[in-house]
């Protein structure tokens, strides 16, 4: 299993992308959230993320919603990115 720290990065570095993140995380079928399974496979229309307003979020371009899974490995991904 890879390890999924792999320290910080410096100030203006690159960030992984989604496919490097979603290899990152560390797979497990524990879902600590029952409740949120639905919405954990719930990919983003291209018509709701336009709706995110770029001048509140200046990661808006990283916001993709492209990774469903259990609660704990989303927000893995999610870290990663």
């Amino acid at each position: 299993m890879r390890n999924f720290m792999m320290g910080m990065l410096s100030p203006g570095s690159a960030l992984p992308g989604e496919a490097e993140c979603a290899a990152r995380v560390q797979r497990s079928s524990w879902e600590p959230r029952p409740q949120n399974a639905d919405a954990n496979h719930r990919v983003p229309t291209a018509s709701q993320l336009a709706q995110l307003d770029p001048k509140q979020n200046q990661y808006i371009r990283q916001i993709t919603g492209n990774f469903t899974s259990t609660t704990d490995e989303i927000l893995q991904w999610v870290a990663c990115k």
